[in-house]
């Protein structure tokens, strides 16, 4: 009976992250290169020293990844790599759901802050992590949420975010355009109000990701620019998050600023008109 020939690391890394030891991956491959084998036969192919060959075992066993005869000498085969992959998956699925319950537990029974007391400004980068937290705040919010922010990123980036509002929070939204028939779906209920100059101010950037959020004028999540299109794998915008009463003051002024600037703007339109 032949020995296996030595497998790359890569292997065997591959099979540690799949959840098998370095002596489980080595027996397992070891069982795939004949049609059943003893202990002894599974020592002298692996390499495995003798004394561990029947715990390693009986771990593949409780795996799904072996199965053994009845016979005297018991012989012991191992379980097609398709099937054996698909059972490991579903491991580690298991372990990763059990794993986020626990995880979820422990953040959500955290002590909540008192609004003013958190002082932290936080930085956060990558466009999946933006997003994230986006959809966490807005979800959070009890009676209104007001974000000002370019058309273009709302339709592309935001109508997932949509059902974590509740509909009973007023939404006010400040944007270049909005194309209520070709996307009902993003915000239906929100009032929304055309800022036309923010055409202008995207001159020079690529994407035009900016936007300020605010929560319950308790919350203010800010996306920056980012230097990639928007479409672009390499899209990955900075964005700042606080619950600071000066951070979420100053961008209460802003929200005031603007909306009064609006206001202006559409008084003299009436009276040109």
């Amino acid at each position: 009976m032949g020995e296996i020939q030595p497998e790359p690391d890569r292997i065997y890394d591959s099979l540690k992250s799949l959840g098998l030891t370095k002596y489980e991956a080595l027996v397992y491959m070891a069982l795939l290169q004949v049609q059943g084998a003893t202990a002894t036969e599974i020592h002298e192919i692996s390499k495995v020293p003798r004394a561990s060959v029947y715990p390693v075992i009986d771990k593949l066993i409780s795996k799904n990844l072996v199965s053994t005869s009845n016979t005297t000498p018991k012989r012991f085969s191992a379980t097609p790599p398709e099937a054996a992959v698909k059972n490991m998956l579903g491991e580690i699925k298991k372990d990763a759901d059990n794993a986020l319950k626990a995880l979820n537990e422990l953040y959500e029974s955290r002590p909540e802050r008192p609004f003013g007391k958190q002082e932290y400004i936080w930085s956060i980068t990558g466009e999946e992590n933006i997003l994230l937290k986006l959809k966490e705040a807005l979800s959070s919010a009890e009676k209104e949420v007001f974000f000002a922010a370019r058309w273009d990123f709302i339709k592309n980036k935001l109508s997932d975010i949509t059902e974590s509002v509740s509909p009973d929070v007023k939404i006010e939204i400040i944007t270049s355009n909005w194309d209520k028939d070709g996307y009902p779906g993003i915000f239906p209920n929100a009032s929304v109000k055309i800022f036309k100059e923010f055409n202008s101010y995207s001159r020079g950037t690529k994407n035009g990701a900016s936007g300020v959020y605010i929560i319950d004028k308790k919350k203010v999540l800010l996306i920056m620019d980012s230097d990639a299109d928007l479409d672009s794998a390499s899209f990955n915008p900075p964005a700042l998050y606080s619950e600071s009463y000066g951070f979420v003051q100053f961008f209460l002024s802003y929200r005031e600023f603007i909306s009064g600037h609006l206001e202006s703007l559409q008084k003299k339109e009436k009276i040109s008109a």
